[in-house]
């Protein structure tokens, strides 16, 4: 049975929060179901901040649960090219920082917000490298991990091999990365990079499972629950393995017909899937 306990289960609220739903009443529907983790957006945590109790007692409340936050999703723009606006993008990440590390979070996600669209240059390598040591050096300060994100439609940061070039060069400690099974296949990465990925390298990982379309056309809208798709999933969880990697597992998915759905049964099923994909072999 250690392959169902080697990573742990949480999952991404961009799952399940087509409801409309606070993140406090989430968490506790989540923690019901069995997950070990939630990971919020910074705008649920910025709701919660304004509510009596704030954020310090969603963390007592996470911790009555049994539920931890591994990660949370922000979107500050720490890479782009214009100072003044990667000043200000630093600025927010580090407000942003403080959010989750007030939640009791642990990690934030660093995405390339700001240089992803094709009307964004390509940066080279080593001055990506130098924008996110320069958001790792915040995070040291603040107690929280920035993890250097996978995204597949993105102009930067696209593939892996670029994105472990970056991290690699930026050699920042407190820091990481976040990959995603869907992101892999979008930005068409080479799924033997990941072979060679030290367990301290990684900090969340996103499951999720896609149908039988090609990357150019593939969005995020068409991913669907882990084992229902034709994603290499199985080999993904189990290349991870044999890196020694052991942290958390995040369902994400953004599919419009599951929000259709009762949220307790989205929730149930995720984890499910998800348990399905981690106990599975090839």
């Amino acid at each position: 049975m250690d392959h169902l306990i080697f990573m742990k289960v949480c999952i991404n609220t961009s799952t399940i929060r087509g409801r409309g739903l606070s993140l406090p009443v989430l968490a506790s529907l989540v923690a019901r179901a069995g997950w070990e983790g939630i990971e919020p957006w910074i705008s649920e945590l910025e709701a919660v901040d304004k509510q009596p109790g704030g954020l310090e007692q969603l963390s007592r409340q996470l911790d009555d649960l049994g539920l931890a936050m591994p990660s949370a999703i922000g979107f500050s723009q720490w890479i782009v090219d214009d100072p003044a606006q990667r000043k200000a993008g630093l600025d927010d990440a580090r407000r942003c920082m403080q959010l989750v590390r007030r939640a009791g979070g642990k990690r934030i996600a660093a995405a390339s917000i700001g240089a992803h669209t094709a009307e964004s240059r390509v940066i080279p390598s080593d001055v990506i490298a130098e924008r996110f040591t320069a958001l790792a050096a915040i995070g040291r300060e603040e107690g929280i991990e920035p993890e250097l994100e996978l995204w597949g439609f993105s102009t930067n940061l696209k593939r892996l091999d670029t994105v472990k070039q970056v991290y690699r060069m930026a050699g920042a400690a407190g820091s990481s990365m976040l990959l995603d099974t869907y992101h892999l296949y979008k930005g068409e990465s080479d799924l033997g990079g990941l072979s060679d990925i030290r367990p301290t390298e990684l900090g969340v990982f996103h499951v999720n499972d896609y149908p039988a379309l090609a990357p150019a056309v593939i969005a995020d809208k068409d991913r669907v629950f882990p084992q229902t798709g034709i994603a290499p999933g199985v080999q993904i969880i189990q290349q991870l393995r044999k890196c020694g990697w052991n942290g958390f597992v995040s369902l994400e998915l953004f599919n419009p017909e599951y929000d259709q759905l009762p949220v307790e049964l989205v929730i149930r099923t995720g984890l499910e899937k998800t348990r399905e994909l981690l106990s599975a072999k090839v």
